[in-house]
């Protein structure tokens, strides 16, 4: 993995924070100190919750439900282009179990990552598992990013929890490099939302 594409990566200053943060590697350097890699930008109130987080993985297999295992596998499909361009960088977008970002360090290990997620408790434990890759906390209806900077993002089941959806596929289209590859699945058919979805908090399904 090319370290010099994160490290020179602009990343966005944190309020309250002299000089914009800095990837070494293993974590992030801020006010010219060491930390770990998750960095958190505009945490807000949700009705989101860890105990949501854990539920939503429980019910999948913790990673390991079929279904689970085919959205990753195609999410892998879509990212095959880019698996060995050193130069390449990578943005997954509510990765909080951190299943998809482990795939893409076995599978694609020439190519570079950034983790997301809207809440920062599950980022803190994925950072324990996941030291070498930047984790970022921020909510993507004000995603801090800049523009054209990334060449990849991949948004498993995120779109349905978010109240404006289109102010958050925006933002990801501004990130996103001309020619750049995004991989979104959202749970389809309106006429499926039940009492599942509600418990979930998931604001609708999506239909073509």
């Amino acid at each position: 993995m090319s370290r010099s594409v994160l490290s020179d990566f602009p990343w966005p200053s944190v309020p309250g924070m002299i000089e914009p943060p800095k990837w070494v590697g293993d974590g992030f350097l801020t006010n010219g100190k060491k930390q770990g890699s998750l960095i958190c930008y505009n945490q807000t109130d949700s009705n989101w919750s860890e105990h949501l987080t854990e539920l939503h993985e429980q019910e999948a297999g913790n990673g390991q439900h079929s279904i689970d295992i085919a959205s990753r596998h195609l999410a892998l499909s879509s990212f095959r282009k880019l698996a060995n361009n050193d130069e390449a960088l990578l943005l997954e977008v509510g990765c909080s179990s951190g299943y998809l970002l482990q795939d893409f360090q076995k599978y694609f290990p020439n190519l570079n990552i950034i983790g997301s997620d809207y809440l920062a408790e599950p980022l803190k434990k994925l950072s324990i598992h996941c030291p070498k890759i930047p984790l970022l906390q921020f909510d993507l209806q004000n995603c801090p990013l800049p523009d054209d900077s990334v060449d990849g993002v991949a948004a498993l089941n995120v779109l349905e929890h978010i109240e404006k959806d289109e102010l958050a596929l925006k933002h990801l289209y501004r990130i996103l490099k001309p020619g750049g590859v995004m991989h979104i699945e959202v749970p389809a058919g309106q006429n499926l939302y039940d009492i599942y979805d509600e418990y979930l908090l998931h604001h609708r399904r999506y239909s073509l």
